[in-house]
């Protein structure tokens, strides 16, 4: 029997075809490149946690000042050099002149400082999520972004096309919904997701807004 890991019967997987061979005509793209990239943001959907709270930024700051402060301490000088004398192997066979000692004990050396700038890199990295902005109270929203991140990326770079987001509801003037917030909006129902147009909107201003969908996106 066919393993089927994403759990789907036949009925719901030959609608699913049918769906996306629809959206596909519409926005002329071969429907297995569109399966693909639907594919790849429902994987990201499947990883991306449900909620961000602000307990994991309190983490995060415990994090960071934990790291910082064992930076400082591994710099020490004299704990750095126990750090080496612990990783530092005596070279098999003769030295005579001593260079092969001198060899193993600088290569030991250099995997300390490696280990302690990545460390710092670690550090880097978690500073930066920390100060990552979360809309309040719209964690769904933060979950949702990374698929419709995804999906502009297939949208700019595999289809090379422009991405616009006119269409809010509430703009003086009528002014329908571009190409690029219909595809997403459609894509994101198409995997099973209950978000509104205008919803689908506010993630792609605020995409544009942290610029992580890059500087090409355009009112």
């Amino acid at each position: 029997m066919t393993s089927n890991p994403h759990g789907l019967t036949d009925g719901i997987r030959r609608a699913r075809g049918a769906d996306i061979s629809k959206l596909a005509r519409e926005f002329d793209i071969h429907p297995g490149v569109l399966k693909a990239a639907l594919d790849g943001a429902a994987g990201l959907l499947r990883v991306s946690r449900e909620n961000v709270s602000p307990a994991d930024k309190k983490a995060l700051r415990g994090v960071a000042k934990t790291l910082a402060q064992t930076i400082d301490r591994l710099s020490d000088d004299a704990v750095r050099e126990r750090l080496v004398e612990s990783v530092f192997r005596d070279p098999e066979g003769p030295d005579e002149d001593g260079l092969a000692r001198y060899t193993a004990w600088c290569a030991a050396g250099d995997r300390v400082d490696r280990a302690i700038e990545g460390a710092r890199d670690l550090l880097d990295l978690v500073r930066s999520a920390e100060k990552f902005k979360i809309s309040a109270g719209r964690p769904q929203y933060v979950h949702w972004a990374v698929a419709i991140a995804s999906l502009l990326d297939f949208w700019t770079h595999d289809l090379e096309r422009e991405v616009t987001i006119s269409g809010h509801a509430a703009d003086p003037l009528v002014i329908k919904p571009s190409q690029t917030l219909r595809f997403v909006h459609q894509c994101m129902n198409s995997l099973d997701k209950e978000i509104t147009e205008q919803a689908c909107r506010t993630i792609l201003q605020n995409l544009r807004n942290q610029e992580v969908a890059g500087p090409w996106m355009t009112p």
